[in-house]
């Protein structure tokens, strides 16, 4: 019943303000405003509404003008919001690939570094062992040398015992003395 009411009385409101609205003089039209105090009188309020409606400006558009460049700019911001969500999208995947692409060439680069550093290790090692090596070989040409002297001396001597003659040559550019041995 309640909701019964209310449609009856909302009904009943919208007759009177229907009814009140529609005359010609209305209480908002029939009250007089008072004229002002330099004594100019004032435009009747009713009057200067219907001129503000019923007249067109030239310079101002009517409202389906307006409306229609509304709808323009509307379908022209829709077209570019719509080209912006694409490039947003293309730009999202392209974000998406180049990060995968970044997480494998950082893995990558990991690698090359410990792989780097391995090879650069065993290159200081060999190069210690090269260095060895040529000290090795140097110390042993030294001890040849001087094996070969101590094997000279020692038959030198197995020569003077033997009675061989013994005769230094002083040709050779070594300065070592050669003995000449000549047999008697």
């Amino acid at each position: 019943m309640k909701t019964d009411e209310k449609i009856f009385s909302f009904v009943l409101l919208s007759l009177i303000i229907l009814v009140c609205g529609c005359s010609k003089t209305s209480w908002f039209s029939s009250r007089r405003v008072p004229q002002s105090i330099a004594g100019e009188p004032q435009i009747d309020q009713s009057s200067a509404i219907e001129k503000r409606f019923n007249e067109t400006s030239t310079n101002n558009p009517t409202v389906v003008e307006s409306a229609l460049d509304l709808s323009k700019k509307y379908a022209l911001l829709s077209e570019q919001a719509a080209a912006m969500k694409q490039e947003n999208q293309r730009y999202s995947v392209e974000n998406r690939s180049l990060k995968e692409r970044v997480a494998l060439l950082e893995a990558e680069l990991k690698q090359t570094k410990k792989d780097l550093t391995e090879s650069t290790d065993l290159l200081i090692s060999m190069r210690v062992e090269l260095n060895n090596w040529k000290n090795n070989v140097i110390g042993f040409r030294d001890e040849m040398r001087q094996a070969d002297s101590e094997e000279l001396k020692v038959l030198l001597e197995i020569l003077k015992i033997l009675g061989g003659e013994i005769k230094a040559d002083t040709s050779n550019s070594d300065q070592t003395a050669q003995p000449e041995v000549s047999k008697r």
